[in-house]
C-alpha cells in the first residue's frame, strides 16, 4: 500500500516537472522592451543586478567626489588630507569591485544561458 502512494506521488512529481515551463511576465503597454513581448525570470535578474551597479557606481561617484572636497578644503589639515584620500581610495576599490561582480556574472550568465 505504502509503496503504491509513493509510485503515484513519484509519477505526479515527474508529470509536472515535465510539464513545467519558465515563468514569464507579459509586458505589453510597461514600455519594457523584450523579444517576445514576455520578460523571462533571467532577464528580470539581470536587470536588477544592472540597476544595482548602476546605484552603486552613481555612490561611490559621490563619494570620490565628496573626498576630493577634502582634500581641495583641507587648507593644511593633514586629518581631512588623509580622510579626504581614504575617501576616494574607498570610492575607487569600490567601483573596481562592482566592475568586477559584474563581469563574473556576465560570464556565468553566458556560461549557464549561451544558446
Amino acid at each position: 500500500m505504502l509503496i503504491r502512494i509513493y509510485s503515484k506521488t513519484v509519477s505526479l512529481l515527474i508529470e509536472k516537472a515535465q510539464a513545467y515551463e519558465p515563468a514569464t511576465l507579459p509586458v505589453s503597454g510597461f514600455g519594457i522592451e523584450a523579444q517576445s513581448g514576455t520578460l523571462t525570470m533571467d532577464a528580470i535578474v539581470m536587470n536588477a543586478i544592472s540597476v544595482g551597479v548602476g546605484t552603486i557606481t552613481a555612490i561611490c561617484t559621490a563619494i570620490f567626489i565628496a573626498g576630493a572636497f577634502f582634500i581641495a578644503s583641507s587648507a593644511g589639515n593633514d586629518q581631512r588630507k588623509s580622510l579626504g584620500k581614504d575617501l576616494m581610495i574607498g570610492a575607487v576599490m569600490g567601483i573596481a569591485i562592482v566592475v568586477a561582480a559584474k563581469g563574473i556574472i556576465n560570464i556565468a550568465y553566458s556560461f549557464l544561458y549561451a544558446p
